[in-house]
């Protein structure tokens, strides 16, 4: 029987159940998008959008930024839902584990 992996998931260290796993850089850029895409919408809003969106496309062009940087030093983070815990991986800890999964 062939053996299904899916990638995004991990062994929570704490308590051993499957924990999603999120590299640094995919949080920012994704937030970042997010921000554009609300500039966008809010620039069709009178008065509360026209100021509005310029602060939308500032952040959302800031977190673009944070997450190039991110992706170049950052590492990934480790959520379980079964025990609320969070721990974060370093770049090289984060490059085995994508390793180990191909």
């Amino acid at each position: 029987m062939n053996e299904v992996k899916n990638k995004s998931y991990i062994e929570c260290p704490k308590c051993g159940e499957q924990a999603t796993i999120k590299s640094a850089s995919s949080i920012f850029f994704s937030a970042g998008a997010i921000l554009w895409l609300a500039g966008g919408c809010l620039l069709w809003i009178p008065i509360i959008g026209w100021i509005g969106a310029p602060l939308a496309f500032i952040l959302g062009t800031i977190f673009l930024v944070i997450g190039i940087i991110a992706a170049m030093i950052g590492g990934a983070v480790i959520q379980c839902t079964h025990c609320n815990s969070t721990y974060n991986l370093t770049k090289t800890e984060y490059k085995e584990f994508k390793k180990n999964i191909k």
